[in-house]
């Protein structure tokens, strides 16, 4: 008792505190959006979807420009403004408008979610850079609980069969933006570093791409990240299409995988500030999928019982995976990124989760398509190896 009332004035804080209050609005509208496109905006499906994924191109293109603004003005202003922006695309998105203007909306608020990412983090460690890490962890503890919480709400709006339901989500959407906004304003200010007097003596804007250890963290940390389409497209897809189990088991194994990361992120982030440190959690993260991949294929040479027994067993190694790669990336980043162009920096480093999503749905389909279990099975192994890199990698770096 006395360690959680010790613990509650860390998660107090107006970033974390944000952070879950951004979570419930965008965990309510997250599996609706698809759904609020088509039947109260009034687009095709096809159309829709077209829509969706040029919003992610623009967003993925404006990710590090978006950083370099943050450095100028810096990043609570720049998450503020992102928050207040999509709280005005969605209020917008509820007065039905041209099709030409919802993609200009939909590419606001998908760079918006895209680049609050690396301003969230850039303002954990301006709040405190020596406890960067466990901020970050206590971030996603609350973004998790927030997030499914928002979820249930969206099962319940799902369940009014007119349009009010969807109205509803989007509004209360638009109010966790806003909150998270205002509590983001509380709090001491950091004045943004003036650019450099002499253009000879100016950083180059895309320097991170001069950075050849940054660059190679930036794939190293994508690559381990493969844990989160590995719950959320690779274990239902191979659940109902490869094996005999009930596809009911599927919501309590993201339960699962949630209550694993409340409970003990914070926990698994310590030791994760520097780089050698990070470089052991993000071996642990490789072993811990390539573990995960190894009981996969094992679910398909035993019964039913045993099998959804080994799919327990699965996803608590892809939560331990989870949580250690996050953990490691989070502190990986911050120790290689100087402190001056950090927004940039974590900024580009954001783009390796967003190539990574638009790669794992073909990749993991390839797994799932493999006979028989060889496709987990090659999926260990290459974890496994990125595992070794990752020792290899960050214990170079520290010489």
């Amino acid at each position: 008792m006395a360690s959680v009332l010790s613990a509650a004035p860390r998660f107090a804080s107006p970033v974390v505190v944000a952070a879950l209050v951004d979570s419930l609005g965008s965990g309510a509208y997250l599996g609706l959006s698809i759904v609020m496109l088509t039947r109260y905006v009034g687009l095709p499906a096809l159309t829709a979807a077209g829509f969706l994924s040029a919003a992610g191109v623009v967003a993925f293109l404006l990710l590090v420009p978006l950083g370099l603004l943050a450095e100028r003005i810096g990043a609570r202003t720049m998450l503020v403004t992102l928050h207040a922006t999509r709280a005005g695309a969605y209020a917008l998105m509820l007065l039905r408008p041209p099709a030409a203007l919802v993609l200009v909306l939909l590419c606001a608020v998908t760079a918006g979610e895209r680049s609050a990412i690396p301003m969230l983090q850039t303002l954990a460690a301006e709040q405190n850079e020596s406890d960067r890490v466990k901020t970050m962890a206590r971030v996603r503890v609350m973004q998790n609980t927030g997030m499914s919480i928002g979820a249930g709400l969206a099962a319940l709006a799902l369940t009014v069969r007119s349009t009010t339901g969807l109205v509803a989500v989007v509004l209360w959407n638009i109010l966790s933006y806003l909150g998270a906004g205002a509590l983001l304003l509380r709090g001491p200010r950091r004045t943004p570093a003036p650019p450099p007097a002499s253009p000879a003596t100016r950083t180059p804007r895309f320097v991170m791409l001069r950075d050849g250890r940054f660059a190679a963290a930036t794939v190293l940390c994508a690559v381990l990240g493969l844990h989160a389409p590995v719950l959320t497209f690779a274990v239902p897809l191979w659940v109902t299409s490869r094996t005999s189990l009930p596809s009911g088991v599927l919501p309590a194994l993201v339960l699962c995988n949630t209550v694993s990361v409340v409970l003990l992120q914070v926990r698994l982030s310590k030791g994760t500030d520097e780089t050698r440190g990070a470089g052991r959690a993000l071996s642990q993260s490789g072993l811990l999928l390539a573990l995960t991949a190894l009981l996969m294929a094992c679910t398909l040479a035993v019964p039913g019982g045993w099998a959804v027994a080994i799919l327990v067993a699965a996803i608590l190694a892809q939560a331990g995976a989870e949580m250690r790669q996050q953990a490691g990336a989070w502190g990986l980043s911050y120790a290689l990124s100087p402190i001056e162009h950090r927004a940039r920096y974590l900024s580009f480093f954001s783009l390796g989760s967003v190539a990574r999503n638009a790669v794992a749905p073909i990749l993991l389909t390839a797994v799932i398509a493999a006979p028989g279990a060889w496709g987990w099975l090659a999926l260990a192994l290459g974890m496994a190896v990125t595992s070794l890199l990752a020792v290899l990698l960050t214990s170079h770096w520290t010489r």
